[in-house]
């Protein structure tokens, strides 16, 4: 049993979190809960997990509390938990040892943490009841889920290595379903990578057999075109046939920044004008993609290199991207080149955990064939190479590193690339100097990229840190509480509440400035300026840190300031526009923030006790340091988008300025969040009052049929849209589709 400091720590940060991909609490007042075993089965065949039992969540406040479990009862739990991991008819795969169950105490109650790995590949899928198709859960945002039967059949698919995909046999396809130009383009290639190779004497059918492309089967005795041979250099109606790869359809898009007119301005896919195999659609975009690197002058003896590490990183993660996919999904390659960023996708799932992934050295390759063909041009690395060419090279121009994402339904992996600089050499001097080399040069790679981060940002959390960051979300956790303890970092809040910013540091210089520390703040101090701040111009006043090192010029007072009372001397830029009622207002209302200036007449009137702001809401966010000089920002992509609104939402910003930072149209902002608000409220509600409906009926004794469920849900529909909203005879079908109406009811269970 653990009941160190730090644990009790851990459990406190526990009830301050929510649920998650990689966390999930149950009560557990009745013994080991059934729906404990979804969520070990979703767990496994993701990416593993966290699951702790004896923490209740309060029906209306949604707060944590401790469930209030003996230590009784959980030492029965865990004594039931084994003896049940050890039943095939339960559960398929025992995935646990001691090490990975323990029981914990917090004041008087005691928790069972189980903490759940991901399933070996061979292990996939992990499933319960004795039943792969029924009792195969996954995870996502949302929870468990139930798996699809082609989610399993694609799990056993990737489970076997001896079987790889892309070395079936497909039956029916000839030469004439090869594309002879794209073998022989293929041959001067190898021959210019490797001009002494003995497979140049080949004739086509047996240099195809030692790439993969042809094989026959010793065992049956079937030979004939593989996947792969047909993906490499099949035509694209052979391709696309049914018994090849039938969604086969490999996208490439050049996206402009900030265009809502246009979608793109250059794409390659198959259109019809050429053959587009792999091959072909590797050759075509490689050197689109390169495009967006810089090509430094260099030379190799008295031959220049034009291929920087950065280049061999952006061939690895686009070839990666090709030999990687499952090409049995429902979905294919999409390759998407933004001003700031270039994203890989392909279908499938990871084959490997993420921390594999991020460490390198171990490599599974689902078509392994495919990866040969690659490798004998100089497209590809060797097995488990490939991760590690990825991010030395993008580290390398000293660029934010890349990371993947996954996403299911269908199932895809995606490799975002970001084409901005991780340490801004200003930032990076400025810390350096504000922190002296000692420290600065104790500290890692990525523990700089934490406190750059702090600077640039003013308050960062962990989910900012995890979007810019390759470590694993403890890592990132691990990494934070050592700047904390080391004394470069100060946290606030607690558990997924928690932000952080730069510890107070001594007085710095940038670029010449002698600018206090005390001017960069946006605590408390800074609302109530000291002089140097109060005397900066427009400009300055709405900098962020990184426009902070102004020249000396730049901090005397603009015009706006010089023709104003004494009273209004002293304050934010803001304020000097305003009308007369500002201008009168106590000195406590001139010393607060912009927010407070921009207020209506009566609120400028207020008492000091109004004006003064808890050390939230003083904190400013990103776009509103930034300076107003440089117009609008191009457009944040949307993920991004909805995280900064939903970090910062604690913080009242007006809609201008959100619209300003993310580059979106203010009635496009709008219509967004009436919806997600109109989905999250009004229809969740709905579905709760729908699933209530049924569970009382079945209560009561009544019959569920699809003609009641009809009924009811018809009748709903009507009642919460009301006669404002046309009514469609065909929305009494919508319950249908919804997976989760078919298992726990989750609205109404939640």
């Amino acid at each position: 049993m653990n009941t160190s400091g730090n644990t009790q720590d851990l459990i406190e940060n526990l009830l301050n979190e929510r649920e998650s991909e990689y966390l999930e609490f149950k009560t557990a007042k009745g013994g080991l809960p059934k729906s404990l075993w979804e969520t070990y089965s979703a767990f496994a065949n993701t990416h593993g997990g966290l699951i702790v039992l004896g923490i209740k969540e309060e029906t209306q406040s949604k707060k944590l509390s401790l469930a209030g479990l003996t230590e009784e009862q959980v030492e029965l739990m865990k004594d039931e938990l084994f003896r049940q991991l050890g039943n095939r008819q339960k559960v398929s795969a025992c995935l646990l040892t001691d090490k990975d169950v323990s029981i914990e105490r917090i004041e008087d109650s005691y928790l069972l943490f189980i903490q759940v790995p991901q399933a070996a590949r061979s292990q996939r899928p992990i499933y319960i009841d004795g039943d792969p198709e029924r009792g195969s859960y996954r995870r996502n945002g949302e929870g468990d889920y139930h798996c699809t039967p082609e989610e399993v059949r694609r799990m056993y698919a990737d489970s076997d290595p001896e079987r790889p995909a892309d070395s079936r046999i497909l039956k029916g396809f000839t030469e004439d379903d090869i594309d002879q130009p794209s073998l022989e383009q293929y041959r001067r290639l190898f021959r210019l990578s490797d001009p002494s190779h003995v497979w140049h004497s080949e004739d086509d059918q047996s240099l195809m057999k030692k790439l993969g492309g042809y094989r026959i089967d010793r065992e049956s005795g079937e030979e004939g075109f593989t996947l792969a041979g047909l993906l490499m250099f099949g035509k694209i109606e052979a391709i696309q046939d049914l018994q090849c790869a039938p969604h086969y359809f490999p996208d490439y898009r050049s996206i402009p920044r900030g265009d809502n007119e246009q979608r793109w301005v250059d794409r390659i896919y198959p259109d019809g004008r050429w053959e587009a195999n792999l091959f072909q659609f590797y050759r075509r975009v490689l050197p689109k993609l390169q495009e967006a690197l810089p090509t430094p002058f260099t030379l190799d003896g008295n031959q220049r290199m034009d291929e920087t590490p950065a280049h061999v990183a952006l061939r690895e993660a686009f070839v990666n991207c090709c030999v990687h996919a499952d090409y049995g999904e429902n979905t294919s390659l999409q390759v998407l080149c933004y001003p700031d960023r270039i994203l890989f996708s392909n279908p499938g799932t990871l084959l490997i955990s993420r921390r594999q992934y991020y460490e390198g050295g171990e490599s599974v390759c689902r078509n392994p064939s495919l990866q040969k063909m690659f490798m004998m041009i100089g497209a590809a690395e060797r097995a488990g190479s490939g991760t590690s060419k990825i991010f030395s090279g993008w580290k390398s121009i000293g660029w934010k590193a890349p990371y993947p994402q996954e996403g299911s339904k269908p199932n895809k992996i995606t490799l975002l690339m970001p084409l901005e600089s991780l340490l801004d050499k200003r930032i990076e001097s400025a810390l350096l100097t504000q922190l002296g080399e000692e420290r600065w040069y104790q500290l890692d790679q990525e523990e700089r990229m934490i406190l750059s981060t702090a600077y640039t940002e003013e308050v960062i959390n962990h989910q900012c840190i995890r979007a810019s960051s390759t470590l694993h979300p403890t890592d990132i956790t691990h990494r934070l509480q050592h700047l904390v303890r080391e004394g470069y970092l100060s946290s606030q809040g607690h558990g997924r509440g928690t932000t952080y910013t730069l510890a107070s540091p001594e007085e710095y210089s940038m670029e010449g400035a002698d600018t206090l520390w005390s001017n960069m703040e946006s605590s408390e101090l800074n609302m109530e300026s000291l002089p140097p701040n109060m005397e900066s111009s427009t400009s300055n006043m709405e900098s962020s840190r990184r426009t902070m090192g102004t020249s000396e010029p730049n901090m005397g007072s603009s015009r706006p300031n010089i023709g104003t009372p004494d009273a209004n001397i002293g304050t934010s830029p803001s304020n000097m526009g305003t009308s007369k009622a500002n201008i009168g207002s106590p000195p406590p209302n001139m010393e607060s923030s912009e927010l407070n200036m921009e207020c209506l007449p009566p609120n400028m009137g207020s008492l000091s006790s109004n004006m003064e702001c808890s050390g939230v809401n003083m904190e400013s966010l990103p776009f509103n340091m930034e300076s107003s000089g440089k117009g609008r920002y191009s457009r944040m992509p949307f993920d991004q988008m909805r995280l900064l609104v939903l970090e910062y939402c604690c913080v009242w910003r007006s809609l201008d300025e959100i619209a300003h930072y993310t580059g979106r149209n203010k009635k496009y902002l709008i219509n967004f969040y009436i919806d997600e608000f109109k989905s999250t409220l009004f229809r969740q509600t709905m579905f709760a009052e729908f699933e209530k409906i049924a569970h009382e009926t079945v209560e009561n004794g009544g019959s569920l049929t699809a003609q009641y469920l009809n009924e009811e849900y018809d009748k709903l529909n009507t009642l919460y849209y009301g006669p404002a909203i046309e009514h469609d005879e065909y929305i009494q079908y919508e319950w249908s589709r919804i997976p989760h109406f078919y298992r726990a009811y989750y609205v109404y269970r939640s």
